[in-house]
């Protein structure tokens, strides 16, 4: 059996953009892993590599084709080889997939964006650098919620 038998092929697709991104991992990577190889961004409050998934703050919501439930947890999913051997396709962002992380991290921030990073920088309690990556996901999410179609 060879390095490459135990490879699986991910196809990240970006709803928001159509986008589709490719990369091969080891089975049994967490999706994050994988997109951060791949350099799709999946935003996250609870994940990082030196602690044990957490799965609990869901703003890491994403879409597996033929998942067990319509919608997963990036930081706790393992990449899996398909039944048909196609690729795994995990979908991101999008309008859904958006909402349902923008409510992830109001649900983990409890008040407004704009009053939470505010009070942080008032009181410098959180980050004395002055760099927060919560109001960077904050702004990400934002951003990519606000409505640039052209329609009435």
């Amino acid at each position: 059996m060879s390095e490459d038998d135990n490879l699986v092929r991910v196809e990240f697709h970006d709803d928001n953009d159509g986008t589709i991104t490719v990369v091969d991992v080891p089975a049994g990577t967490k999706i994050t892993e994988a997109a951060t190889k791949a350099g799709v961004y999946i935003p996250t409050l609870c994940h990082h590599p030196r602690l044990a998934p957490a799965g609990k703050c869901g703003v890491c919501v994403c879409s597996v084709e033929n998942g067990p439930t319509p919608t997963q947890l990036a930081c706790s999913t393992a990449c899996r080889p398909t039944e048909d051997g196609s690729p795994m396709k995990v979908h991101v962002h999008g309008k859904i997939l958006n909402g349902l992380a923008n409510a992830a991290l109001r649900r983990n921030l409890d008040i407004p964006l704009a009053a939470k990073s505010e009070k942080y920088k008032e009181h410098n309690e959180f980050a004395p650098c002055g760099a927060l990556e919560i109001e960077d996901l904050a702004k990400w999410m934002g951003a990519e919620n606000a409505d640039t179609s052209s329609k009435s």
